[in-house]
């Protein structure tokens, strides 16, 4: 176990499995705290780091928000302060994204939820949302797509919901080194006791979790939107 730092609300670690190094940050999942949350679009084309700066890394928690095309539109589903931009994608293709079962992050008006795409209008009141790919986890299955020693390594960041008898939590977590699939699943689920966990974004994929030293090997990325924590 690394550095850890804890609000009560908030916890901010670093933490390792399969000889990886990552660095997590998990949120109590209130009423209260899921108001928090919000996504951010980068309208300036700032980089990643211009902006960790801008709003001070030790304040506020920003990752890499879905996988998105060359116009910075979503692929898949984008909800925004209640408003739907984009309709869930189920098609299939190449990439990451089309990995099935691939998966979305959804904030309601009182919870946060990591589901399977095709069950994302099984929840009401989505205030935010976006699908991305593919789910790590599924009720506490690794995605039968990833193999163990995979080469098909790359720095990756990812979302699950950790229950726990002090009450649910939202956990990000980002590699501070490349990983293929197969074990950023079992990170999820040996280190972090999820049983639903969602890939966010892999090679271009970035995140400022306060209070610890963050990877930089994207900073220069000029990442199209963030999900805030603030």
């Amino acid at each position: 176990m690394g550095s850890m730092t804890s609000s009560g609300l908030t916890s901010s670690k670093s933490d390792s499995h399969a000889g990886v190094a990552f660095d997590v940050f998990s949120v109590k999942i209130t009423p209260e705290t899921v108001k928090r949350f919000s996504f951010v679009e980068n309208s300036s084309g700032e980089t990643a780091q211009q902006i960790i700066q801008a709003i001070g890394p030790d304040e506020t928690f920003l990752a890499t928000a879905s996988i998105v095309q060359t116009n910075c539109k979503p692929l898949g589903y984008f909800q925004s302060n209640g408003q739907t931009e984009q309709m869930v994608n189920l098609e299939n293709g190449s990439g990451n994204f089309f990995l099935k079962p691939n998966g979305a992050l959804l904030f309601t008006d009182k919870d946060v939820v990591v589901c399977e795409s095709s069950e994302i209008f099984n929840h009401k009141n989505i205030v935010n949302g976006i699908q991305s790919g593919p789910m790590l986890l599924h009720q506490g299955m690794t995605n039968p797509h990833f193999n163990l020693g995979s080469p098909n390594k790359a720095i990756r960041s990812g979302v699950g919901i950790q229950h726990t008898p002090q009450g649910n939590y939202v956990v990000f977590a980002i590699s501070k080194e490349p990983v293929n699939l197969y074990d950023f699943s079992e990170f999820f689920f040996m280190k972090l006791a999820c049983d639903n966990a969602l890939c966010l974004e892999s090679v271009r994929t970035v995140m400022n979790i306060p209070h610890l030293d963050n990877p930089t090997e994207q900073s220069d990325e000029k990442i199209c939107r963030y999900i805030r924590f603030k």
